[in-house]
């Protein structure tokens, strides 16, 4: 039954199920996980659970202890030459972040989505190595062949909610957006982002000058 409201959910839409029970250390079986507390009307405690929908599109995640496969970097080099060597904003963009996993030694992760074991999308994730408690989205791509079908909104909001579930308070994330992208920066602020106004700083990391930092609080 589970199985088929999450089919359902998915068929009508609906990127996540929520559930409010006190049925403790069941619904972990189902692939559901703990988001918050709550009181029932009658003033029994309550945990509030959410799981994702089934989907078309795969997610892998890739960190220091999960490190990207030789032949997932050769298919990320063709996914990266085909969709941003002809946008010079985008390729700017990449190549900020291009020697950032490297050269720096702070937390990060990457997460791909796959289509038909095609590579349809990437986006990576870095902690701030000046505060850990600030997060910095970059290099985040979608294959053309996968454009508006809702990866790019899903891989931040995968990314989100693997900081969210690991958070120690206080965090919050940046994205830095050109100010001419009109398609990121509705992205961003249908997920709750607000535009600072300004480029803010982010380690050593160097934005363009038609840059602007967007901030979502969790």
């Amino acid at each position: 039954m589970l199985t088929h409201a999450k089919y359902e959910a998915a068929r009508l839409g609906y990127d996540k199920l929520y559930i409010s029970t006190d049925h403790i250390g069941y619904y972990e079986k189902y692939g559901f996980r703990e988001i918050g507390l709550d009181i029932y009307t009658w003033g029994s405690p309550t945990k509030i659970y959410e799981a994702y929908t089934p989907s078309e599109i795969r997610f892998e995640f890739y960190d220091r202890e999960n490190s990207v496969p030789d032949w997932l970097h050769t298919e990320h080099e063709k996914f990266r030459s085909g969709s941003i060597d002809k946008n010079p904003a985008q390729m700017l963009h990449h190549q900020k972040y291009l020697g950032l996993l490297a050269g720096w030694e702070a937390k990060w992760f990457s997460i791909a989505a796959f289509c038909d074991n095609k590579l349809a999308g990437w986006v990576n994730f870095m902690q701030n190595p000046d505060n850990s408690a600030n997060w910095n989205i970059g290099d985040l791509m979608t294959a053309p062949d996968f454009r508006r079908r809702g990866i790019a909104r899903k891989l931040i909001s995968r990314g989100l909610d693997r900081i969210s579930s690991k958070m120690n308070g206080n965090e919050s994330v940046h994205s830095q957006i050109e100010k001419e992208n009109t398609p990121s920066i509705f992205l961003h602020k249908s997920l709750g982002f607000t535009d600072l106004g300004e480029c803010k700083p982010f380690g050593n990391l160097i934005f363009g000058e038609n840059e602007s930092t967007y901030y979502l609080k969790l």
